[in-house]
């Protein structure tokens, strides 16, 4: 039997294995059976300094081919990446990826480093690099993950803040016209004013001609209050009318017994009959009457007299007695 480092040739002399073989089969450097420690890595039967790319050293000092996602690695499974194919550029944790986890951003052409602990997912290093945030700090602003003007921090989650609630709001007119927002609030302004709810002014609903009063009244501006629902007040303020003002009916001075602030009672004489009229009234002298215009005048000193007989003049008239047409009196 031939010694290590020699084979039987086919004579059976023993012959010098090539320099990178321990023990042979035959005088190549394809022959190796055991490899020389200079070059101690087997590759098929081949022995080498180191193992070729693509391939690792295992047991025996013998190379195996890498997972095919690597394109160098140290040992057989996917994580036992040290080098990257370009379809799959990316070293994360001994594993060649084709892109970095969502927690991760591109360091490099080959690398990923991890988002700050503030982001979910992020596009670099940092706390202002932020793509997504957690729902403690669910607020992305300017790459930031944080609560929002109007939210509140906790320790999982940002709570809104009612500034209505609160008096954090600067609304016109009190909480009662402030509306709370997902992190904001909105003003309106209160009925009879104008503006964007935190500068209010009166509208002059009289002015504006919006107003309800009766075409009988008068219509006064005032701030809202409750003797002023609307923003205004109405009167009325036309003879023979009379109502809350925004509606003015006609008085019936035949019938009233006290003077309102715009119609006084009827002043037709007792022997005289009152009509009423609409905004007005007339007097009518009953049968056997007639109107009599006194001194003061026609409209506020009618007075129905009798008929004088004709007996001093029974001789000078001889037709029967007629009886002169009644007129009729327009009291306004």
């Amino acid at each position: 039997m031939c010694p290590d480092g020699t084979y039987a040739d086919s004579s059976s002399r023993c012959q010098a294995c090539d320099a990178s073989c321990a023990t042979c089969l035959g005088g190549t450097a394809a022959d190796c059976i055991a490899c020389d420690s200079a070059k101690p890595y087997k590759h098929g039967s081949t022995c080498l300094a180191s193992c070729p790319t693509g391939s690792y050293a295992g047991g025996n000092s013998e190379c195996a081919t890498c997972d095919g996602s690597c394109a160098e690695c140290d040992g057989p499974s996917a994580s036992n990446c040290t080098a990257c194919p370009t379809f799959a550029p990316f070293l994360h944790d001994g594993a060649c990826l084709s892109a970095c986890p969502s927690t991760h951003y591109a360091a490099s052409a080959s690398t990923c480093g991890a988002c700050d602990g503030s982001c979910v997912t992020c596009s670099g290093p940092g706390s202002s690099a932020c793509l997504s945030c957690p729902p403690a700090t669910p607020h992305l602003v300017a790459g930031a993950c944080t609560c929002m003007a109007g939210y509140q921090a906790t320790s999982d989650a940002c709570t809104q803040i009612d500034e209505c609630a609160t008096g954090a709001h600067n609304c016109f007119g009190g909480a009662a016209h402030c509306t709370d927002l997902a992190g904001s609030f909105s003003c309106a302004c209160p009925a009879g004013y104008t503006g964007d709810g935190v500068s209010c002014s009166d509208v002059d609903e009289c002015a504006a001609g919006t107003a309800l009063c009766s075409p009988q009244a008068t219509c006064a501006n005032a701030p809202p209050s409750p003797a002023a629902p609307l923003g205004y007040t109405c009167t009325c303020n036309t003879t023979g009318y009379w109502g809350d003002g925004f509606f003015c009916g006609d008085v019936d001075e035949c019938t009233l017994e006290t003077a309102l602030p715009t119609t006084s009672p009827h002043t037709c004489h007792p022997t005289a009959r009152c009509i009423n009229l609409d905004g007005a009234f007339e007097c009518a002298c009953a049968s056997g009457y007639r109107a009599y215009y006194g001194v003061s005048g026609y409209h506020n000193e009618t007075v129905a007299r009798r008929l004088e007989p004709y007996a001093t003049h029974a001789i000078a008239f001889s037709p029967p007695r007629v009886i002169q047409p009644v007129p009729t009196l327009l009291y306004v």
